[in-house]
């Protein structure tokens, strides 16, 4: 019986026949890999995984909500990338190209906060046809809340240390990579191992001494902090005061061995005031607004263009054709004259129109560490124009969170630049910081018997001008020129719980409303006033300011790569010594420190409204030569704390305080309010509010 051979091959399949389409779609699709192999594929997915985004910011991550910082985005990629960077802020964003394999950091510099604590940047790919995103990273910032935040260098054992009187945790953070650059208001205390100074860097030395001028508190030894300058070099105790904050001299092994008692003493808290309503930078922007018109300029050719073809298409074509008697040409030279005049309107118009007009506001502050302060300057351009500012030496150029008017978003061009795209007609505004202002504001201020003289040492006529000494103020709206000085000998007006601005021009008699351009005047006083109020302690019962406000005020920075003055407005603030104040009449206003337990905290300015607090602390800042001092309009019955017994002693209207006792060794005065009155407090900080008042001589 025959079964036939075994064999491994597989059993023959029958022939397939395809049909013309399935040979036509065969055909199709090997055409379509040909195609996209000889192309490329499109750039979303050419750089799809070889693109990483990296984020920080603050010092440690921590940053201060209601003060803008820098973001730092560190862009590697492994092929050559063209994009941009986007934050999840109004106007944030940077272009950004990167070669095959490189890193690029680039600077974005976010606004405040305020209730928001995450950034979320997206890296835009934009090399292609259509945008893609290559990469998307998002940073959680960190605020110390009720917490106190010390920053170490070297090796510092904090152990178990608490704040004090309050017994608050204390967070640390240690040494950064950056050094202190990037060292901000979230920091309250810096402790520096012996010896960890002395190799500072220059520019690590300016970053450490101007956080200290802010306020914060360096804890160091004698030869580390002699290291910081030739005016450290000697004659140090055991502290000294820098500005607002201060430097404690000691040894920091036997502080901590003794449990670093009384050394942290308690700092207002931050992140706790959740609401902050000065919006500072948009008030500027809309000031900047009121320097100039921002629309098309009138035309003066206009109106005497379209009567002179009036004419010529009336009485001059009826006459003449009249006379040569060929009267039906009508129909050829009026729409000949109509081509004519159009042609013509558009090209004057053209050549005649500004393509852009700019305008700045600023609000600047003399301080005894230089000038601070803020500013914007827009820009309104027609459809079809690009617009690139770049920071000088003497102004800082940066994206703005978008303002009041500003319709067209800006785009950081490096660190220092910013440029517009018009696509349609609109107004790009930007932020400007201060720089290098070597002449200061340029307004001085001296008193004799009660006499105030005012001298204008600007370029710029001040419109409005005046003091405020110990919270009361006097101004003028005569005209102060350039070199000009003017003389005040009016009575001083306690200043009211709204715009100071508005209240010099009320009670100055400036006539506004009948000067030429009279809504602009308004709108500047409006929107120049928060500015001037967020900067400067105006409202303080011991300090004297000298202001004055500008509306031909220049501005110098590099538009398109030439550089230009961009005139608009200002307001500038100096201060200056008063006899009212150096005989020791004076007084200090509230200072929150922590709101235990509030369920919102809103901040105007010096003004704070508090809601749902089971415990309110606040300090005052008493100046050392002060002895006593007599507590004014107080919120129920507040106490304050005793540092000879470590108690909590009440105190009442009229009481008079013995600073020996109550003054702090940070040189403030604490004081709280608990139970039913602290859960909503309204008004605290202001000038007819809760505060200590002193006398000549006490």
């Amino acid at each position: 019986m025959n079964l036939g051979t075994s064999t491994n091959r597989e059993p023959a399949r029958p022939a397939v026949r395809l049909t013309f389409v399935e040979r036509v779609r065969r055909m199709l699709a090997v055409v379509g890999v040909v195609i996209v192999t000889a192309l490329g594929l499109p750039a979303g997915f050419a750089q799809t995984g070889t693109a990483t985004l990296v984020l920080e910011a603050g010092y440690g991550g921590y940053i201060d909500p209601l003060v803008g910082f820098d973001l730092y985005a560190t862009v590697s990629s492994t092929e050559l990338f063209d994009g941009r960077l986007e934050a999840n802020v109004i106007g944030v964003s940077a272009a950004v190209e990167i070669p095959a394999g490189g890193t690029k950091t680039v600077m974005l510099r976010i606004p405040p906060l305020g209730e928001q604590r995450r950034v979320t940047v997206r890296l835009v790919d934009t090399s292609g046809d259509a945008t893609s995103v290559a990469a998307t990273e998002t940073m959680q910032t960190l605020t110390p809340g009720d917490a106190i935040l010390v920053a170490t260098v070297g090796t510092v054992d904090l152990g178990q240390a608490r704040s004090f009187p309050l017994e608050r945790n204390i967070f640390t953070v240690g040494e950064q990579a950056g050094g202190f650059a990037r060292l901000n208001t979230a920091v309250s205390y810096v402790v520096a191992a012996d010896g960890t100074l002395v190799a500072t860097s220059d520019d690590d030395r300016v970053a450490l001494l101007s956080w200290i001028r802010s306020g914060g508190t360096l804890i160091a030894s004698q030869r580390d902090v002699a290291s910081l300058g030739e005016e450290f070099a000697g004659g140090f105790v055991d502290e000294t005061t820098l500005a607002s904050g201060r430097i404690v001299i000691g040894d920091v092994g036997a502080l901590a061995l003794n449990g670093w008692d009384r050394v942290f003493i308690d700092t207002p808290s931050i992140g706790t005031v959740v609401s902050y309503i000065d919006q500072n930078f948009g008030s500027l922007d809309a000031a900047a607004a009121s320097a100039r018109p921002l629309s098309v300029p009138a035309l003066p050719w206009l109106v005497s263009g379209i009567a002179m073809f009036v004419l010529l298409v009336g009485p001059v074509n009826f006459f003449v054709l009249r006379r040569t008697g060929r009267p039906e040409l009508a129909w050829i030279t009026i729409p000949a004259a109509s081509i004519v005049f159009f042609v013509a309107f558009l090209v004057v118009g053209q050549q005649s129109v500004e393509s852009e007009v700019y305008a700045s506001a600023v609000a600047l502050y003399q301080t005894e560490g230089g000038v601070v302060g803020d500013g914007a300057v827009v820009v309104s351009a027609k459809a079809g124009r690009t617009v690139t500012l770049e920071s000088s030496s003497q102004w800082a150029v940066a994206p703005s969170a978008g303002g009041f008017i500003a319709n067209v978003p800006a785009e950081q061009q490096g660190n220092d630049a910013v440029s517009f795209t018009f696509t349609e007609a609109g107004v790009g505004s930007a932020q400007l910081t201060p720089g290098d202002l070597p002449a200061g504001v340029g307004l001085r201020a001296v008193e004799a018997d009660s006499v105030f003289t005012v001298t204008n040492d600007t370029d710029s006529t001040l419109w409005v001008w005046g003091v405020v000494v110990g919270g009361k103020f006097a101004g003028s709206g005569e005209p102060l020129g350039p070199g000009e000085s003017g003389t005040i000998n009016t009575r001083l007006t306690p200043l009211e719980d709204w715009s100071i601005l508005n209240q010099v021009v009320d009670r100055s008699g400036a006539e506004i409303w009948n000067r030429p351009n009279s809504e602009f005047l308004w709108r500047q006083i409006e929107t120049l006033s928060p500015a001037m109020e967020s900067l400067a302690p105006l409202r303080s019962a011991s300090k004297a300011f000298v202001f004055g406000v500008s509306n031909d005020y220049d501005i110098e920075i590099s538009v398109d790569d030439t550089n230009r003055a961009i005139e608009g407005v200002a307001v500038l603030v100096a201060e200056f010594d008063a006899s009212d104040l150096s005989s020791g009449r004076g007084g200090a206003l509230p200072e929150l420190v922590r709101a235990l337990g509030a369920e919102f905290v809103e901040r105007n300015l010096s003004t704070y409204y508090i809601y749902g607090a089971e415990e309110i602390v606040v300090r005052f800042a008493v100046p050392t030569e002060v002895s006593v001092v007599k507590v004014v309009n107080p919120v129920g019955s507040p106490e304050m704390y005793n540092w000879s017994s470590d108690t909590w002693d009440p105190v009442a209207r009229g009481d008079d305080i013995v600073m020996d006792q109550y003054r702090g060794p940070d040189g403030y005065v604490m004081a709280r309010i608990v139970g039913q009155l602290a859960e909503e407090t309204g008004g605290l900080g202001s000038q007819q509010g809760f505060r200590l008042d002193w006398e000549a001589g006490s």
